[in-house]
């Protein structure tokens, strides 16, 4: 495919190449996308490059997330493309201009307009008793539960005429929808280094070509928490039961490895994280192969002298069923947060706060602390784990390493690791034990001793 133009103006060389490789792949191309690369910002150039080369194209964009879908819909809905239907419930919807393009809310529509004309003939009709009372039947069975069928029939017709379809992987697994028997010319699948195999496999069954887009440097499909966290308490390094690949290789990552380097690329440029971070991440996971594609101007980071920061605390973390927890470390991480808090109402500025964990138990004891304060400067401020925090950002993180004993297998973690890291759009600060990480005696390699010789 020839492109007469690029619609974002803004694409780096990199990303060029990338969008023109991908669109003129006859069958399959996979895009390792690091964090901050602008995955996003590649589909919809990708997307309008599909439409505007034939108005008949028909293209699928599936993720893991919501927010991942509707950020793509967003991009292309503000550039006037509005033949498109999502997929979902409403109410996960993360903009309020894609909600118009739910399918419920298309198919609300479309039973307006048919009940008005409707009852636009029943006035015309009232001379014709007859006439009269089988349009009052009609009236009836549009309304009628029973009609379901007919429902998903014209779901499945509105649908059909519309170029772009948007949907989570557990969207598209509604079958009642008969997504699974339509073909697309192109599907696209962000976030698949997260996807499991049937959640790649059955929309490329329907597919004349797919796109992957994901990260097997990040954490893969999500397996139990409980189950991971088990493996590392009852120090398990054997696995009998369960394939040790299934649990840290995705298909994506799989498929990455083993497929020709002509269908294959890495965007090499992140935008999110400070030089400093964003070095390390390079440095650490993506063998210097990311560089930093913006200088940012650090002057309204909240700590622009220590952009990686470690604090140290002492106490030892304790035992909850198959997790841990470490209430030095809340009772430090409150500390911080009132400190951070102080400094931005003092100069006047606001910042989003990420505070994870790789522990659950360590999460549900940040949050239960967290709720006793009433922070006034933060523009939002999330407690999570590291897993479910992947996939989002924040401009401070608050890293809790929590352990300072036992095995280390679940927290050292290389893809967990770099999520964590990865997060932050201006300060990253750790708080753990920084002797026990120093000193550490592990088969898994030390991604702290790292760490450490660049935190002030």
């Amino acid at each position: 495919m020839r492109l007469e133009k690029f619609y974002n103006q803004q694409l780096t060389k990199n990303q060029k190449e990338i969008v023109l490789k991908a669109l003129n792949e006859k069958n399959i191309f996979l895009i390792q996308g690091p964090p901050g690369a602008g995955k996003t910002t590649v589909i919809k150039e990708i997307v309008f490059q599909i439409l505007n080369a034939s108005h008949f194209a028909k293209v699928c964009i599936i993720s893991q997330q919501n927010i991942a879908v509707d950020n793509v819909l967003n991009g292309l809905q503000q550039q006037g493309i509005k033949s498109i239907v999502r997929i979902g419930n409403e109410d996960k919807v993360q903009y309020e201009n894609i909600k118009p393009y739910v399918l419920e809310n298309w198919w609300s529509s479309y039973k307006e307009k048919i009940e008005k004309k409707i009852k636009q003939n029943s006035i015309n009709a009232t001379k014709n008793a007859r006439l009269h009372h089988y349009m009052n039947k009609w009236h009836e069975c549009i309304k009628d539960k029973d009609f379901r069928n007919i429902d998903n029939d014209i779901k499945q017709l509105l649908i059909s005429q519309h170029q772009v379809l948007g949907a989570t992987c557990v969207g598209l697994a509604v079958k009642h929808l008969g997504i699974e028997l339509m073909e697309f010319d192109v599907t696209i699948i962000d976030e698949a280094g997260r996807a499991t195999a049937p959640e790649i496999l059955i929309p490329a069954l329907r597919t004349k070509k797919l796109i992957l887009i994901g990260d097997h440097n990040q954490l893969p499909p999500s397996i139990d928490r409980h189950l991971l966290e088990q493996l590392e308490s009852d120090d398990l390094q054997n696995l009998d039961a369960i394939d040790r690949q299934l649990l840290e290789e995705s298909f994506f990552e799989n498929l990455y490895k083993h497929i020709p380097e002509s269908n294959k690329a890495m965007l090499n440029e992140q935008f999110r994280m400070p030089a400093p971070i964003g070095s390390l991440v390079s440095q650490l996971f993506y063998k210097e192969k990311l560089k930093n594609g913006v200088i940012k101007n650090t002057s309204q980071f909240y700590d622009p002298k220590n952009i990686i920061r470690w604090i140290n605390v002492e106490g030892e973390h304790e035992l909850e069923k198959t997790s841990s927890y470490n209430k030095d470390q809340v009772q430090k991480i409150i500390e911080l947060l009132e400190q951070i808090d102080r400094a931005l109402n003092q100069r006047k500025i606001r910042k989003t706060i990420g505070t994870i964990t790789p522990y659950n138990a360590q999460k549900r004891c940040l949050r239960l602390e967290v709720e006793k304060y009433g922070f006034k400067n933060f523009d939002e401020l999330k407690i999570d784990t590291v897993d479910a925090f992947q996939g989002e950002e924040a401009d401070i993180i608050i890293y809790s390493t929590v352990k300072t004993y036992g095995n280390l297998s679940f927290l050292l973690d290389s893809k967990r690791l770099n999520v964590a890291i990865s997060r932050a759009k201006e300060n990253l600060i750790f708080v753990g034990k920084k002797s026990f990480f120093e000193n550490l005696r592990s088969d898994e390699k030390n991604i702290f001793s790292a760490i450490l010789q660049v935190c002030r």
